[in-house]
């Protein structure tokens, strides 16, 4: 009765009239002890219905998700069943149908991903006493779940434990293995006749080429190794093998004999990619297996697959300059490109039907990047092989195809467009070099062609002609500016972008699909100082009309059916994304749309969550109306909160699992949206089910779930408090303070309780929560953990003055267990604040400690050394003071390729919550550290001051007054800055720097002054007016020109009258005197500024300060291994070869330029460059050692200054160095 009832509900669960809530019944059948054995026996039962055992392999599969093991890797099932299902699933997976075998392998995969192999020793033996050679079906079974195990392999980084893994199944599994490899040979040449039998042993051995892949993706195994003859003989003859009773009967479909031989294509590649050395001698002989095989298969949908797998082993080989060289030579490159590259490019009738059919398949295989078996994408790929070894050859002999295609195209344009779209494929692929980002399109070009020319001359006419274009034409023009996106200009796409929106009205659905994704992803594009290409002026008066089109193309074809209707519609994730985009970039414009835009979006709403069938669409969905909320909710959130609200609770009430997790974070982002007044009626009613338990079992619940609980309790803690519900919000902290997937949420919420409930609430809580969060502390402690503890800490120290303070936080400690605070500070606390590093958590950090030395009376009788301590950590921070991060409105992008939707919880990034700062008073932590320090001070009497002396050293102590007294100094600058007004206009100080302490000097960082006419005298007037002042200090001016490159100009004016680089003589300069007044001197690249001196009340003198140098992997370690310069006879030399009159006065001066420019980028080793440094007289000094080479014995000794390292990482690809210049003097 117990099977017959669960089956019941897995056939209800198939009938979208009562899925729901058969579903809830299986979830409540969880719970009973033996509910996955009960699983197990259904899908085993044969007289149950296929349907209904597949469904029962599903949710088995499923169970096992979320039931197998805990966080901690031990079984959550009681250990007989765990027994039962290891002793049983084997067996029944050789014994079940395919597709049913499939859920099963995955069932198996989550097993063997915690058990196997220390948990599951006995599998491989198992597995190995199942095999035979007599029984094939037996054996595909057991083949399918040893690579359900073994495909674990592939994507993994190499590790001692993997290896373990590895050579535990090889040293069992190899040999039985090679056996049933030779054994299956000889079945299959015994049952050429048996067409049944012949089949089940070529899928065999499919299997069995796949394991070998599994087994060798690693490293290659000996037992392979030493049997490589035997194995290549065999892969050999089935790449070549026919019969025609495995021959596919249908143009369609690909045959087993179709997939065997792509999987030992797969396994070449792998071999020529990773195991040359071995693997070199065969190579030859499967180049001309798969050469043979590419120009003998017929055009047919079923060979696609095997074609592009051996066009992907050819590339491979290209790779290789030894069997690279046979295609280095024209006639044998047009023989690649006429009979592999051509055929495999054009467009044939199959991709023309499903062009027509089914339209929104073939943007997906054009377009995504998901197409690696198509045979376009395939021969572009082999084609780029070639490009990287023999680029001016194949750039070459392509163009000739190119040009051919054109001019055929041209005499017949109405019969010969497939032609057009051949010549422009192909100019695509050679055009692009290196990766092809989602994100930017091509970043590199080949050099030898002209992508605007090509696109001006050849495919312009197709995206602005008003005459009938073929619609394949059109698509090949906008994709060409998709692909090459970033080649282009702003002003050439304030030309181009209309013309894109314009295709948005085509009738043809490839058409303005393909022009939403290029207009989406243009207006994603930003330039290297993250400002939009296309601005938003030039898309908000579009919006309205923009944003409506978008939605028609999105609306239309509903059809009457609410299944077929949600499929429908959802059906075209780009088009959604295009408006997600719009959106973003109209940014505050979209309040004029707000009703307008809710009301299709509600609509939308209502319809997909019937049936969310593509997680694409859902997700740039609800990603757009987050970009609504973000934007128009501040302006209307009345209209937004209500119009949003039905549909919203409607998805809560229904349990939507798919959409619960974004509903809640847009919820989260009305409240946020509008902070101020009381908690909206609605709110108040979602509170009792955001509480209870069921809605945070799921782990993708959990974040958005904290953040809406979060905005409910800033909003509403009075009616929390009225209603009895705080114990239940701290019932939810407790329950996510125990795992380590949602820790860091409990602290999060745990902060929210303690801004929000006043002391007096939480006063019986207090020593619960602590007494949670030591227990973790104790017995499960992470170092993510134990970080976020520490800035829980400075949370609640740093508010002292809402009733929460250090004090508060030693007596909570000393209440769950007395004298455990002093080991937690020193061990835990102390070390953890050091290792802080966002600058919001070394901010509460600072404040925190600085209350505490100041506020803490513990601190002040009790840990006497305690306050000795934070004194220093304190003093560490001040020397780096938190920086607030720079802030820009633009959207991270998600590739949505790279993220797992249903998996777990899915940010949406339109309403990501940015990082608030409880302090925003506080923007300069130094001044207001002494601030705060001297008021406690004068309140103590001098307490601080005696403290300081009693319980620091006289270094320390020096330390502590020293950065008191530059405070108070920087402190009277602002003051000035502030209330001078000349001043105040020329100098944008944002912030002030410290460079040298013992003569307190100080620095105008960052310091902008606009070059005019009148710049000389409104420094001359700045002197005058502030020449009277004491200003016992230095102030140096940045002047920031911009961008100034060394060129062909013979003079660059800075300031007019004061700063001018002669740059024919800049080089002598350099060379000879390394100074010279009011010249800047910069011996690399480009000149980014200049800084200059002036000390009051003295006259004005100008002279370099500061240099900036960059040493690049280009800087040879010694002069014998530079590059020759080039002599003044040999510039001449090369000019009358070009037949140039000779000017003498000329030639000097581009000999100079040479001289300059080699010299530069050539001659300075970094030694060379370091010794130059000598010889200026600089104060300060920035170096850039980022990309240089032989910095491992960099030893700056017996210069005029010292270089102080204070932080190095080596890593394979880049060395970090961060490098600080004490200070000059005579005596250092």
């Amino acid at each position: 009765m117990e099977l017959q009832r669960i089956a019941q509900l897995l056939e209800a669960s198939l009938d979208p009239r009562q899925n729901k809530q058969a579903e809830l019944a299986l979830r409540h059948e969880e719970q009973k002890p033996g509910y996955s054995v009960c699983l197990l026996q259904i899908v085993a039962t044969e007289s149950f219905s296929n349907t209904v055992r597949l469904a029962s392999a599903l949710c088995f599969k499923n169970f096992l998700k979320r039931n197998w093991t805990d966080e901690e890797g031990n079984h959550k099932l009681p250990q007989n069943e765990v027994a039962t299902i290891k002793q049983e699933l084997v067996g029944l997976m050789i014994s079940v149908p395919a597709n049913i075998q499939s859920q099963l392998g995955d069932a198996v995969g989550i097993i063997a991903d915690s058990d196997f192999w220390e948990r599951w020793d006995s599998l491989v033996d198992d597995l190995v006493s199942r095999l035979t050679a007599d029984n094939p079906t037996t054996n595909i079974g057991v083949l399918q779940v040893a690579h359900s195990i073994f495909k674990r392999w592939r994507p993994l980084y190499r590790s001692d434990q993997l290896f373990t893994e590895i050579n535990h199944v090889l040293q069992k599994f190899g040999t039985p293995f090679l056996s049933l490899l030779e054994s299956t040979d000889k079945s299959i040449e015994q049952n050429r006749t048996n067409k049944p039998l012949l089949r089940q042993w070529i899928n065999s051995l499919n299997l069995m080429i796949k394991l070998f892949y599994d087994l060798s993706c690693q490293d290659l195994p000996p037992v392979f190794e030493d049997n490589l003859q035997a194995i290549t003989s065999l892969l050999q003859k089935y790449l070549t093998f026919d019969d025609p009773s495995l021959r596919s009967d249908n143009d369609e479909e690909s045959g087993p004999l179709e997939f065997l031989k792509s999987a030992i294509l797969e396994v070449l590649t792998l071999y020529v990619q990773k195991y040359e050395d071995a693997f070199g001698t065969h190579v030859e002989v499967f180049v001309a297996s798969s050469w043979n095989l590419l120009t003998t298969t017929g055009q047919e949908t079923k060979y696609d697959i095997l074609v592009s797998k051996a066009m992907q082993f050819l590339t491979s080989v290209t790779r290789i300059n030894q069997y690279a060289q046979a295609f280095n030579n024209e006639a044998n490159m047009g023989q690649v490109i006429e009979r592999v590259i051509l055929p495999n490019l054009a467009l044939r009738d199959s991709d023309m039907e499903l062009f027509e059919d089914e339209p929104i398949e073939f943007i997906r295989r054009d377009l995504e990047g998901s197409d690696n078996d198509t045979r376009r994408r395939a021969a572009t790929d082999f084609l780029r092989g070639l490009m990287s070894q023999f680029e001016k050859l194949v750039t070459e002999v392509v163009f000739k195809y190119i040009n051919h295609y054109l001019t055929e195209y041209s005499a017949d344009p109405v019969n010969k467009w497939r032609s057009k779209d051949t010549a422009v494929y192909l100019f695509s692929s050679i055009a692009a070099t290196g990766s092809i980002t989602a994100s930017q399109g091509v970043k590199s070009t080949n050099p030898l062609v002209n992508v605007i020319e090509f696109f001006q001359n050849n495919i312009a006419n197709d995206l602005v002609s008003d005459n009938a274009v073929e619609p394949i034409l059109q698509v090949d023009s906008i994709k060409f500016l998709y692909t090459f996106r970033t080649q282009m200009s702003r002003d050439q796409w304030r030309d181009a972008f209309p013309l894109l929106v314009r295709h948005l009205a085509s009738s043809n659905y490839v058409v303005y699909t393909y022009a939403a994704i290029a207009v989406e992803r243009v207006l994603a594009l930003v330039d290297d100082t993250r400002q939009p290409i296309v601005l938003k002026d030039s898309v908000a008066p579009l919006a309205k009309d923009l944003l409506e089109h978008l939605f028609k193309l999105i609306e239309k074809d509903n059809t009457t059916d609410k299944n077929q209707a949600a499929s429908k519609l959802q059906e075209n994730e780009f088009l959604m994304r295009c408006v997600m985009r719009v959106l973003i970039v109209i940014k505050d414009g979209v309040v004029p749309l707000t009703n307008n835009v809710l009301k299709h979006f509600v609509g939308i709403t209502e319809i997909i969550c019937t049936n969310p069938s593509n997680p694409r669409f859902c997700y740039y969905h609800f990603e757009a109306i987050g970009a609504l909320i973000r934007f128009a909710a501040p302006a209307q959130p009345q209209a937004v909160e209500n119009t949003l609200y039905p549909p919203f609770a409607t998805i809560l009430r229904d349990d939507v699992q798919d959409f619960m997790p974004y509903v809640i974070q847009l919820f989260a982002a009305l409240l946020e949206a509008n902070p101020s007044g009381p908690l909206p009626e609605y709110y108040k009613s979602l509170i009792p089910p955001i509480l209870t338990r069921d809605l945070w079992l799921s782990k993708g619940n959990v974040p958005a779930l904290v953040r809406l609980l979060s905005s409910i309790i800033a909003r509403g803690a009075a009616d929390i408090i009225a209603n009895n519900q705080v114990v239940p919000v701290l019932g939810i902290f407790q329950q996510l303070v125990l795992l380590k997937s949602t820790d860091m949420y409990a602290f999060e919420l745990l902060e929210c309780v303690l801004t929000y409930f006043s002391p007096s609430v939480l006063e019986a809580y207090y020593v619960p929560i602590m007494q949670a969060l030591l227990t973790r502390l104790e017995k499960n402690k992470t170092e993510a953990f134990s970080a976020r503890f520490v800035r829980l800490y400075h949370f609640v120290s740093a508010k002292g003055d809402q009733g929460l303070g250090t004090d508060f936080f030693i007596k909570i400690i000393d209440q769950v267990q007395s004298g455990i605070f002093v080991p937690l500070y020193l061990n835990v606390i102390l070390p953890g604040t050091r290792k802080l590093a966002r600058p919001l958590d070394r901010k509460t950090a600072v404040i925190s400690l600085t209350k505490t030395l100041a506020d803490s009376f513990a601190f002040a009788e009790t840990y006497k050394k305690g306050w000795a301590f934070t004194c220093n950590a304190l003093l560490e921070f001040l020397l780096n003071p938190p920086i607030p991060s720079s802030t820009d409105d633009l959207i991270a992008d998600h590739d949505v390729d790279d993220m797992s939707f249903g998996v777990g919880f899915t940010q949406l990034t339109t309403i990501k919550r940015p990082s608030l700062d409880p302090w925003p008073d506080i923007t300069n932590v130094k001044i207001w550290v002494t601030q705060y320090l001297n008021s406690a001070n004068a309140r103590g009497n001098g307490k601080i001051i005696n403290y300081a002396k009693e319980r620091l050293s006289p270094e320390e102590s020096k330390s502590l007054s020293t950065f008191a007294a530059w405070t108070n100094q920087k402190a009277t600058l602002e003051t000035i800055r502030s209330s001078r007004g000349t001043l105040k206009g020329i100098l944008q100080v944002p912030d002030m720097q410290v460079m040298d302490r013992q003569q307190t000097e100080y620095a105008v960082q960052n310091t902008m002054v606009k070059s005019d006419n009148n710049l000389c005298s409104r420094i001359q007037a700045l002197a005058q007016e502030i020449q009277g002042m004491i200003l016992p200090f230095l102030i140096k001016l940045s002047l920031h020109p911009g961008k100034v490159y060394f060129g062909n100009t013979v003079g660059i004016n800075f300031l007019p009258g004061l700063l001018k680089i002669p740059n024919h003589t800049l080089h002598r300069e350099v060379v000879t005197t390394l100074f010279a007044n009011n010249t800047w001197v910069l011996p690399q690249g480009k000149v980014e500024e200049a800084e200059l001196l002036f000390r009051l009340p003295q006259p004005l003198l100008f002279r370099i300060k500061s240099l900036e140098l960059t040493f690049s992997w280009n800087d040879a370690w010694s002069f014998s291994s530079c590059w020759p310069l080039k002599s003044f006879s040999d510039i001449a030399s090369e000019r009358c070869v070009d037949k140039e009159p000779v000017d003498e006065a000329r030639l000097e001066r581009e000999y100079y330029d040479e001289l300059m420019a080699q010299t530069i980028k050539v001659l300075r080793t970094w030694r060379d460059k370091y010794d130059l440094l000598r010889g200026l007289p600089l104060e300060h000094l920035k170096l850039d050692f980022s990309a240089a080479q032989g910095m491992d014995d960099l030893s700056p000794n017996g210069g005029t200054f010292f270089l102080y390292c204070a932080h190095r990482s080596n890593t394979a690809s880049r060395r970090t160095w961060r490098l600080w210049l004490l200070p000059i003097c005579s005596n250092t």
